[in-house]
């Protein structure tokens, strides 16, 4: 049974709908609210890597040119398998029309062994992926002449839908699909749109403006950042109609932001870092004013229990410290930062947190802190995009090929316990 639930003006009755499996990780930054937390707990002592593997184009046919550049969008993780997207490109003299332009893979999370994957030509570009129940939804770039989602059968690969959007293109760089409640939400150039995962009828479609990241999604919000105006909208689930708007004081996003709203529905607080003016805002949702605002900071935050975890002080693209913060009132609890050498934290990479520790990447590593003492308690020498699923952390880095040169993504398992 499908519930809507239409948003009401004053105090809201919040519930935990946007609550999945606490083992999954079904969106970007982890659910529908883009927290970057799952309420597990881990063993420091019994971590330990499980596989290592190259996400790369399988049984490439006779013939087919090598990509000069691999380009990793997403991973989602649900019932012991991880589902990456990965986009290819090549030398401009090819015509993209009869090799891989990108791929959707699935890969046992605790055997590294391939499921399946799903290769796409012709130049379409993927995104980040979404699950919702048995499907994993992906949004496709067709050649930059065409927005649509494909879902698939999460075991086996067999294509399920496919789906038209009103969007002239789909940005892969920000965005994905998010799935709540049976319905999917995407977001492509110049519309947001809502409508049925099984039936493709949609819900609504309304305008949106210059490749906007993804909103957040909860039982009882759609929330978007807004473009140039600063600040965040509030849309009506049922009919994709602008309820309120709190605005923010100088702020803007970037068309290629990768940052997403995250909503504390238990206080009915979003949170949101504008990266034109590296400032995390804290909006109150009950009574639509900004609740506090912190400057200096940059990247996506992390919302565990009543912390914010986001990287502080932008320098040269990176950040020079993790700052643990009170998600009520922005003060500063703690501050870290490496001391075996590394000076900064990778500003690209974003945190992600559990319930005993924040995890973080800087230039060669990744850190596992204590969330109670705030020492490292594990350490790996690799960095790259961070994800949690099925009592597993994966890394995802870039890597580089003999020659220096770009090479295909790899990906990471580590066991929590």
């Amino acid at each position: 049974m499908r519930i809507h639930t239409i948003i009401l003006t004053g105090a809201l009755a919040i519930t935990s709908g946007s609550v999945l499996a606490k083992n999954e990780w079904v969106t970007i930054q982890g659910n529908t609210a883009h927290t970057g937390y799952l309420a597990i707990t881990t063993n420091p002592e019994k971590m330990r890597v499980l596989w290592s593997k190259k996400l790369s184009i399988e049984n490439p046919k006779a013939g087919d040119p090598a990509p000069i550049m691999d380009w990793f969008d997403g991973v989602v993780i649900s019932d012991h398998t991880a589902y990456f997207t990965v986009n290819y490109y090549y030398d401009s003299k090819y015509t993209h029309l009869n090799f891989p332009t990108a791929t959707t893979t699935a890969i046992n999370t605790d055997t590294g062994n391939t499921v399946w994957q799903r290769q796409r030509q012709a130049g379409d570009k993927l995104n980040y992926p979404a699950i919702s129940d048995d499907e994993v939804y992906v949004g496709v770039n067709k050649n930059n002449h065409g927005a649509g989602l494909l879902s698939y059968q999460t075991t086996t690969g067999k294509l399920q839908h496919s789906f038209h959007l009103s969007g002239w293109t789909m940005r892969n760089e920000n965005n994905g699909p998010i799935a709540y409640n049976g319905n999917i939400y995407a977001t492509s150039a110049d519309t947001l749109e809502s409508f049925d995962g099984l039936t493709g009828k949609f819900n609504w479609s309304i305008p949106n403006t210059d490749f906007l990241p993804m909103p957040a999604v909860t039982e009882n919000y759609v929330i978007r950042p807004r473009h140039y105006l600063g600040g965040i909208e509030v849309l009506n689930k049922i009919t994709g109609e602008s309820e309120f708007v709190i605005p923010a004081d100088k702020s803007c996003v970037f068309v290629s932001s990768k940052h997403y709203p995250v909503v504390d529905e238990k206080n009915n607080i979003a949170y949101y870092t504008f990266d034109c003016s590296n400032k995390l805002y804290a909006f109150d949702l009950v009574n639509h004013t900004v609740k506090w605002m912190m400057p200096e900071v940059f990247g996506q935050p992390v919302l565990a229990g009543d912390e914010l975890y986001v990287l502080g002080t932008k320098k040269d693209g990176e950040a020079e410290e993790l700052l643990s913060i009170n998600a009520a009132n922005g003060s500063i609890n703690w501050k870290w930062h490496p001391d075996d050498g590394e000076s900064t934290i990778n500003g690209y990479y974003y945190p992600v947190a559990t319930s005993d520790l924040v995890m973080v990447s800087s230039r060669n590593k990744t850190y596992a802190l204590s969330r109670k003492t705030h020492q490292v308690v594990w350490q790996i020498n690799k960095s790259g995009w961070l994800a949690l699923g099925e009592n597993r952390l994966i890394i995802i880095n870039e890597s580089k090929n003999e020659d220096g040169e770009t090479d295909s993504p790899h990906a990471t398992a580590v066991a929590l316990n």
